[in-house]
């Protein structure tokens, strides 16, 4: 359960990780 919820939080992390970094790289284009 535990190992299961770390995985999940590291999901997430790397989802807003990677939406942040297309959100400047977009509004820098813009």
């Amino acid at each position: 359960m535990k190992t299961l919820f770390s995985r999940l939080i590291t999901v997430i992390a790397c989802f807003f990780i990677f939406s942040a970094a297309w959100f400047c790289l977009w509004s820098i284009s813009l």
